[in-house]
């Protein structure tokens, strides 16, 4: 289950039932809850609730929970774990071998950070600042 709040902050938990004593329980409520699908109609300062169970999914804005959903979020937000994203696509670990400062960079960029990218050709972010 994820709760986006109307300012971006994402709160992510989620119950896995195969490790649960209760989780004939937490499926039955799952099953409820996917049985009638509310509209997801979003307004401005409202949380929107994204819920996936197996590979159904579901969107709606918090006034538009019905009962059965609103007991789920309820209840995953109340007893769910914290469930963080996984590392995202390319994510490399920072190779920290000989030549190489502590934060994983070669020393010259730790010196002069903005180095490396006028190297690469940047040249600011179009306000006109060339980085020299």
């Amino acid at each position: 289950m994820t709760r986006i709040e109307w300012d971006g902050t994402v709160q992510r938990r989620m119950v896995d039932t195969a490790d649960r004593i209760d989780g004939a329980q937490w499926e039955k409520l799952a099953a409820r809850a996917l049985a009638i699908l509310p509209l997801c109609r979003p307004v401005p300062r409202i949380p929107v609730y994204r819920v996936r169970v197996d590979d159904a999914v579901v969107q709606a804005a918090e006034h538009d929970l019905t009962s059965a959903l609103l007991d789920l979020i309820t209840a995953v937000l109340a007893f769910g774990e914290e469930h963080l994203p996984a590392r995202p696509a390319g994510f490399r670990r920072p190779f920290t071998g000989p030549g190489k400062g502590s934060s994983g960079r070669c020393r010259r960029c730790e010196r002069h950070p903005g180095a490396a990218l006028r190297a690469a050709g940047f040249r600011g972010l179009r306000t006109g600042h060339t980085g020299r």
